[in-house]
């Protein structure tokens, strides 16, 4: 198989985990990475045996297909609408847009010019999301009624080198960790139909120790930091979301499905694989045998992979601009709702995306 030509655009934390998980994909060819600082984007290159560019290069290259984007969140639309405007499919990292409008904006775009958006997250197209959805479609959980999501962390300056970002707008709990979950549950569930919701902010700045110079310093805090939300799905499920980075420690299960005749239980839908579990009217807790693969491991490219066979097929990415655009609906009418008051109807509805079949050639 010939793989599609790829650049990564984005020198981050993240950017050697897509370039390790790229080569589980033969429909991909990483050709090139590019990024501001030329030190760094040369060191990643030469340790991949790949090109080294600036970002110019890289959107004239009339090689690459495909441009993934890497860039932090306040970044990324900027630099989405580049890759865009220089003729290139594009699949950003999470989210789309900070709101609503911008992932609007990069949709028409895409449209206009006959090009195609996707995104992550695509870990729901990992091994635990998969065997739960399986499960699931089996019908022998019931009618599901309801749900829950629960990300209680104490936050990520715990364990991030730089983690200003994240207390900044676009960051947060809700738009950085929920999109996994916001992923995951659609993948599940179906799209979401209204929101409501409620937020925090406990404390206005934050101490880290820096880990390269071992001082002390406070990080400004400018989101909500510990927020709720209670979303009606299409189906007329009810589920409650609760995200947050001041929780110390918690016994909540990362994501729960409940049905007439059992409840469901999935790991982190931040990772790939996990123990996926059920319980029926015996109330004991049985674990499901895996029925997908890509849980080993942090497969952190796999909806790029996706997106490069579907453009070959001509069928529609599991991981598609509008399942995105969803995602940041959702969160945008959380917040809203939480400054408001008023519960929030969605405007978008995107399909179920497909389940993933172990036997497509594209990986």
């Amino acid at each position: 198989m010939t793989g599609t030509k790829i650049g990564l655009l984005g020198t981050g934390n993240i950017a050697p985990v897509y370039i390790k998980a790229a080569q589980h994909f033969p429909v991909l060819d990483l050709r090139a990475i590019a990024g501001r600082n030329p030190q760094v984007t040369k060191a990643l290159a030469d340790e991949a045996g790949i090109a080294a560019m600036d970002i110019p290069t890289m959107l004239a290259d009339p090689e690459i297909e495909i441009i993934v984007n890497l860039t932090t969140p306040e970044a990324h639309f900027d630099t989405s609408m580049a890759v865009l405007e220089a003729g290139k499919h594009l699949y950003s990292e999470k989210p789309l847009g900070v709101d609503v409008t911008e992932a609007q904006t990069l949709l028409r775009t895409a449209a206009a010019r006959g090009l195609q958006v996707g995104g992550a997250p695509d870990t729901f197209l990992g091994q635990a999301v998969q065997t739960g959805r399986a499960y699931l479609d089996t019908g022998k959980l019931g009618t599901v009624m309801g749900a829950s999501l629960n990300f209680l962390s104490p936050g990520h300056e715990r364990w991030h080198p730089n983690p200003h970002f994240f207390y900044q707008p676009g960051g947060g709990p809700l738009y950085d960790v929920g999109p996994y979950y916001i992923s995951a549950l659609v993948a599940l569930l179906g799209p979401v139909a209204s929101v409501s919701g409620l937020r925090a902010r406990p404390r206005a700045n934050r101490p880290w120790a820096n880990p390269a110079t071992g001082q002390a310093q406070d990080i400004e805090v400018n989101v909500d930091t510990h927020i709720t939300g209670l979303l009606q799905m299409a189906s007329g499920a009810i589920v409650t979301m609760s995200m947050s980075f001041d929780v110390a420690k918690t016994g909540s299960r990362d994501i729960e499905i409940y049905g007439t005749e059992g409840t469901l239980s999935l790991p982190s839908p931040g990772a790939f694989g996990g123990v996926v579990e059920v319980s029926g009217p015996d109330r004991v807790w049985q674990q499901l045998t895996p029925q997908h693969g890509f849980g080993d491991e942090n497969y952190r490219i796999i909806g790029a992979a996706d997106m490069a066979q579907a453009l070959r097929d001509r069928r529609p990415m599991r991981t598609s601009g509008d399942l995105m655009h969803h995602i940041v609906e959702i969160m945008d009418g959380v917040m809203h709702s939480a400054q408001t008051g008023a519960r929030v109807s969605m405007q978008t509805a995107p399909k179920r995306p497909a389940a993933v079949d172990p036997t497509e050639s594209w990986h």
